[in-house]
Order: structure tokens, then sequence, then C-alpha cells
């Protein structure tokens, strides 16, 4: 990991695969190291495993809070006139090797810059990623007859489930850049985030936020694994801490509020 200081004074760096393996790999307990080691032997793995071990956060760590808003004010809204009625469980609950984030930070740093909303969708449906995400959907729509489903009906489902990552992930991408902001040594690599399910870190604490959702995570509720199975028995015990994300209505991007953002400075930058 190398250090700079961009204009506004805030300093900005780099993190690789290789500073994630070093500093929460090699201290995971042996859950999380089983799990690393599973999901690499996984089948038809193999491609995003090298995608990721190969993969350095640059441009991540020189974005500033202000930058992210600014992209959001261009973009046209990312749900549009969709509703939460209109989301259908065969989009929903569709996966590939290439999670999300995997894909969004691709973009990121393929363009050294964060995408509007129409880019963003077009990279997903007729760029470079979507032969990891839209093309496996749209072969599995067609495996199973669309069940039914009218192609706008599908589109629309379609629409919420990117435009609900979208989101996530510009709201993810804020909170980093305000922590940094506030002077948070804070770390973030793919593998802890889509794996060991940790969001930030510094040192031995570990940042885990989320929104409210009893489907996906809700306190020690939902089917996400929870981040300290990962470090339980670790001979280096870890520091691990939950922080809630504050539900803010439809149709809005919800940002972590100035309180939460302390919150997390706080414990991050703790001895």
């Amino acid at each position: 990991m190398s250090d700079t200081q961009n204009n506004d004074n805030v300093v900005t760096y780099n993190v690789s695969f290789g500073d994630c393996r070093d500093e929460l790999l090699t201290r995971a307990g042996p859950n999380g190291t089983h799990a690393y080691e599973q999901w690499r032997k996984r089948r038809g793995y193999g491609a995003v495993a090298e995608f990721v071990e190969g993969f350095t956060h640059s441009h991540l760590f020189c974005v500033s809070s202000t930058q992210v808003r600014e992209v959001l004010q261009r973009s046209n809204h990312a749900l549009g006139a969709v509703h939460k009625s209109e989301q259908l469980p065969i989009i929903e609950n569709f996966t590939t090797p290439f999670a999300f984030q995997h894909l969004f930070h691709w973009y990121i740093e393929t363009h050294n810059q964060l995408p509007t909303w129409d880019e963003y969708k077009e990279w997903m449906k007729t760029g470079e990623a979507a032969r990891h995400w839209y093309d496996p959907l749209r072969k599995h729509l067609l495996g199973n007859g669309y069940r039914g489903f009218s192609k706008k009906r599908l589109a629309s489902a379609i629409r919420w489930r990117l435009g609900k990552v979208y989101y996530s992930n510009m709201r993810e991408i804020e909170l980093l850049a305000r922590l940094r902001a506030s002077g948070v040594p804070v770390k973030y690599h793919l593998l802890a985030d889509v794996l060991l399910r940790v969001d930030f870190w510094s040192g031995r604490r570990l940042a885990c936020t989320y929104v409210p959702n009893e489907k996906y995570r809700d306190k020690n509720l939902g089917r996400k694994r929870q981040t300290v199975e990962f470090f339980e028995g670790a001979k280096q015990p870890m520091v691990v801490e939950d922080f809630p994300i504050e539900r803010q209505g439809a149709g809005r991007i919800w940002w972590a509020s100035d309180d939460t953002v302390k919150r997390i400075g706080s414990f991050l930058s703790a001895q």
C-alpha cells in the first residue's frame, strides 16, 4: 500500500489483494480460512478468484463525498417509476460467480471515475460486465421459459435489481470518502467485502454496515453470514462491530448519518 495526498490534503492510497490477505486472511479463524479455500475451489469460480486476487483499489481512494453526490445529481433516477412490488424472485435470487460489487469496482478502476446510472446500466447490460451477469441472466430466463412474465415485466424487475445495487454501492463509496476525509485510516477490498463480510477495516478493527432487512440482514437475522463467524478462533482476535444504516424512505438513496460516520470513525481509529 502506498500513500499520497490529493488537492484537498486528503491521503489517498491503494489497497491490493496482498494487503487484504496479510491483514485479514492471515488473521482469520478456521471458518474464514475454510471459506476462502472453498471459494477458490468452487466450480466455475476460477475467473473471479483470479480477478479478485489481482485486484487493486486505487481510484476508489481518490473519490470525495462531493464527487459521489455530483455524479448522482447528473444521473437519471436509477429506479425510475419502478415500484418494489414489481421485483421478481427469479431476478432477485439470481447469482453468478461475479458479485455485483466485483463488477461495480471493476468499472471504477477501469474508467477512473464513478458511473452515472445510465453508464452503469450500459456497463452491466452491454459492456464488459455483461458476460458476467446480464448474459447469464438472459440464458437463465430463457431456460425457465420466462415463467409467464412479459418482457416489460422482466425489464422492470431487472431495473429494480440493478437500481438498488447502484444506490447501495454509491452509498458505501460515499461513506468511505467521508471516513477518509475525517482522517480515519480506513481500508476496503472486494475480498473482504464479498467473502468475509467486512465493509471497512483498520488494523484489528472490522466495521460492518448494513441497511436492516429481515431477508438479508437485520442484526443476527437474515441469510447472510455474520462477519464474526469468519474470525472466531483466530490466533490474533479481531474486534468486529456492526453499524446499521438508517432507513430513509422509498425512492431515495439512504446516506449514513453524520452520527453513524462519527461512530464508525471512532471505532476504526481506536487503539
